[in-house]
């Protein structure tokens, strides 16, 4: 009986996950789900999120679209979910991954990680186009 009440949890986590497009909240658990997708982590400070954050987007015929804000568009969320495990960190982890990478990475790193951008990041917490000069 707790077998079987346990893979009805599962596989209702996995039908609520699979529908819910929403992003994560926790920086380490998207790394450790982006290990198991091989997939990047998407990731942007929570304060981000609170202002329209405009992109462009090549739709299906080829055109750009601007997408007025990223973490408002359902329409959008489907395409990061399939490349990338989005997830929306709090400023007070900040202090805990800047410690983490102190004195490990450079300069351009550092600003990329203190700014308001999107970053691309590896599982080991590497910004894409900012861990390299």
């Amino acid at each position: 009986m707790k077998n079987k009440t346990l893979k009805t949890i599962f596989l209702l986590f996995i039908v609520n996950f699979s529908f819910s497009q929403e992003w994560m909240t926790s920086l380490d658990i998207a790394q450790k789900l982006a290990l198991v997708q091989n997939k990047m982590v998407l990731m942007v400070w929570e304060e981000s999120t609170k202002y329209p954050y405009p992109v462009l987007v090549n739709n299906d015929k080829g055109r750009t679209i601007l997408i007025e804000n990223l973490f408002e568009d359902e329409n959008i969320s489907p395409l990061i979910w399939e490349y990338f495990v989005p997830v929306i960190v709090s400023e007070n982890e900040y202090e805990d991954l800047y410690y983490a990478v102190k004195g490990k990475r450079n300069q351009r790193y550092m600003d990329k990680l203190n700014d308001e951008s999107i970053k691309i990041m590896d599982i080991n917490v590497n910004i894409i186009k900012a861990s390299f000069v």
